[in-house]
């Protein structure tokens, strides 16, 4: 925490000793500071950064007036409160790691003891004065009425001929967002968009063969007809196979219960179900890993020189309805074992479930001749409805949804 004093500001000595007490209560929890400007008009701009607990994205608060708004508002003084991007995140830390080397820590005797000043009064023309121009301002027959819609906030300039003025966004191309367009980015705001690195699993435990060691084809055309053929080869039973792919593809299956759908590959999940779905990845990793071991029993040389035999005879009958030489020569059955022992050995070391990807996402309705922001929304939407229990709504106001007699807000 940096305190940042100035003249005629409003911290006391009196808040200095707080400030001091509170350090040295949460000793291992805050450290205080305190930084001097020269001058009244030198104040520096509020900030506070706090990190979501169920995200752990990082959010700030800043603006102009004192304390955030902790002290009496005036008119004019606006804070803001957003999500960060990490550029912006950067740029605050390295003005903040300036602004903290320049202050001193808040047991330093002298920075606490901070003079009382107060700003000097002015003259009762001065004031007189700006009680006249302010009173001009007021009351200017010329000045339009503002209106306040107090549900959404929205303000309307009605001009003195009472008609509506277009707002100074509009005047500029700014749109305006409409009440679904903004309860969509708030609902976006509340989750990650989710994606799945397919290569970074378990891979399956059958190997690809070349055709071609069966003396086969891989490809064959005559025309517009094709012809293809592949080759996989495997040492463990059907059931432990269906088994591990079982396992090795559940991740799939849970992540459609602990998000809603974006479009194709693409997955929404609110932040509060985070701790809930890593814990099942845990527990699927967990199992993926018993399993694997149970088929292999042991280290992967001895397990495969085990199944050699069986493996070599397995070929022979492949090559038999072939139609092929049934022998199978130590090249044949080495190249097979060697891809076997590779693809085994890569699932020991590899994760046996995939690495995702929680990256923050908005709502915006900038659309072009080839993109639409409103599949993915309605797609969403879709989803959260549907896992509530309802049958698929329809869509037929920009604030809610419609179905038989039932009308219900967006979530």
């Amino acid at each position: 925490m940096l305190i940042a004093v100035y003249p005629t500001c409003g911290t006391r000595p009196s808040h200095m000793e707080q400030f001091l007490a509170l350090a040295r209560q949460f000793e291992n929890r805050l450290q205080i500071r305190v930084r001097t400007y020269p001058s009244v008009t030198n104040r520096p701009t509020s900030i506070l950064c706090f990190v979501e607990r169920d995200s752990g994205l990082m959010y700030l608060a800043t603006g102009a007036s004192e304390d955030l708004g902790g002290d009496v508002q005036a008119e004019g003084k606006l804070n803001f409160v957003f999500r960060a991007e990490a550029g912006l995140i950067a740029s605050i830390q390295n003005e903040y790691s300036y602004q903290w080397g320049m202050a001193l820590p808040i047991d330093d005797e002298r920075a606490r003891s901070i003079p009382t000043l107060v700003l000097p009064e002015g003259t009762e023309e001065g004031e007189r004065l700006w009680r006249e121009y302010r009173a001009h301002w007021e009351h200017d027959p010329k000045k339009p009425s503002v209106v306040i819609d107090v549900p959404s906030g929205a303000v309307t300039i009605v001009g003195t001929d009472g008609n509506q003025e277009d707002s100074p966004f509009k005047s500029v191309g700014l749109p305006t967002p409409d009440p679904l367009s903004l309860e969509l980015a708030r609902i976006y705001e509340r989750g990650y968009l989710v994606s799945i690195d397919k290569l970074s699993r378990v891979p399956p435990l059958d190997a690809p063969l070349s055709p071609r060691l069966l003396g086969d084809e891989a490809e064959r055309q005559a025309g517009g007809v094709k012809r293809t053929v592949s080759v996989r080869v495997s040492i463990f039973p059907e059931s432990d196979l269906k088994e591990f792919e079982k396992r090795r593809k559940a991740v799939r299956d849970i992540l459609e219960k602990f998000t809603f759908g974006l479009a194709d590959g693409m997955r929404w999940m609110p932040y509060k179900a985070r701790e809930l779905f890593d814990a099942e990845m845990k527990r699927v990793e967990r199992e993926g890993r018993e399993l694997l071991g149970k088929m292999i029993q042991g280290k992967v040389d001895e397990f495969i020189q085990e199944k050699r035999d069986q493996l070599a005879t397995d070929i022979r009958k492949m090559l038999e309805q072939l139609g092929r030489q049934t022998r199978v020569d130590d090249q044949l059955l080495g190249t097979v074992v060697s891809s076997l022992k590779e693809r085994i050995t890569k699932s020991q070391a590899a994760p046996f479930t995939p690495t995702l990807t929680f990256s923050p996402i908005g709502f915006s309705v900038t659309a072009g001749t080839t993109s639409d922001p409103w599949g993915q929304a309605s797609s969403l939407l879709f989803d959260i409805a549907a896992f509530h229990g309802r049958s698929r709504p329809v869509l037929t106001s920009s604030v809610g949804f419609r179905h038989a007699s039932q009308t219900w807000s967006l979530p």
